[in-house]
């Protein structure tokens, strides 16, 4: 019986982030991923605000991404040995196996034991996705199987692997924003999807996640890390709209601000809050000097001592 191939898993960073390649775009061919990884920055901030959340995204979709590409991998990956090679010559996956499948395994059984009952064959699942069907088939035919032979996903058990998707999804975005609004972060990052993995996740498939995730994470943090060191002059950051990095730049610029601020301070004898308007500096000043007479005023009879002697 053929396994699927584990070619699909292609080497983190191959492409530069300024070459797509053959990859959907630029960011995805950074991380070295198969599936589209923008759409999954639109689906979870959509999660959250379903749930009346209003949360930043830094480098969250990236990771489920690749924990998506990982678990449709696994599952298809350990249930090849059940495939049955029909007259047709095509391997046929039966629902009913795949369930049972689910059940038996313990590492896929220990994340999914509660989901598989649950299933609604009338439900498309797909639809709750952000991944298209046709990306979802060229994934599976081409990385997963690697077009060693003819795999017919039926509509019922195709349904049910992104039923799998699905809850894994919601199981991860939900983890990590408790996760990070318990460390008060207004942000959920890539730490925080990483930490629910952890949670969720254990045996073969999380140690899969994991080697999989580390690397593009640590893409990540590197790209972010060059882009911090660049400062205002350096490339866009892999990460768009929501990246502090922007905000990071504007607040060392108010710093720069404020140091000026405090050297007009000292010539003053008073700190000014705002010094981006000269006008209000000479105020500032004036109003300095105004207060320094009658500290003079009152230090002047402390000199003689007479009132004391009064």
């Amino acid at each position: 019986m053929p396994k699927a191939s584990a070619k699909s898993e292609v080497k983190a960073g191959a492409k530069s982030v300024s070459d797509k390649g053959d990859y959907a775009n630029k960011e995805t061919a950074f991380v070295g991923l198969e599936i589209n990884v923008k759409p999954f920055r639109k689906w979870i901030k959509e999660h959250y605000h379903n749930q009346s959340k209003s949360v930043g995204i830094i480098n969250a979709h990236y990771i489920m991404a690749c924990v998506d590409q990982i678990v449709m991998f696994s599952v298809l990956n350990s249930l090849s040995d059940t495939f049955k090679k029909t007259k047709s010559g095509i391997y046929d996956i039966d629902l009913e196996k795949m369930k049972t499948h689910v059940k038996i395994t313990p590492y896929l059984n220990n994340t999914f034991y509660m989901c598989v009952d649950k299933f609604d064959e009338n439900l498309d699942y797909q639809k709750q996705l952000c991944i298209d069907r046709k990306s979802i088939q060229s994934y599976i035919t081409k990385y997963v199987f690697n077009d060693n032979f003819r795999v017919d996903m039926n509509k019922d058990s195709m349904n049910f692997l992104m039923y799998l998707v699905v809850q894994s999804n919601v199981m991860l975005a939900n983890t990590a924003l408790i996760m990070s609004e318990f460390a008060k972060k207004s942000r959920v990052n890539s730490n925080a999807i990483i930490a629910a993995i952890k949670v969720h996740f254990s045996g073969k498939l999380l140690e899969d996640i994991l080697k999989k995730v580390d690397s593009v994470d640590t893409l990540l943090k590197n790209k972010d890390k060059q882009d911090s060191e660049k400062g205002d002059d350096g490339e866009e950051a892999v990460e768009d709209d929501d990246d502090e990095k922007p905000k990071k730049s504007a607040k060392s610029k108010s710093k720069g601000k404020q140091s000026k601020s405090d050297v007009n301070s000292d010539e003053s004898g008073e700190e000014s809050d705002d010094d981006s308007d000269s006008g209000e500096k000479e105020e500032s000043e004036a109003e300095s000097e105004e207060e320094e007479k009658p500290v003079k005023a009152k230090k002047a009879p402390a000199k003689t001592g007479k009132t004391a002697k009064k």
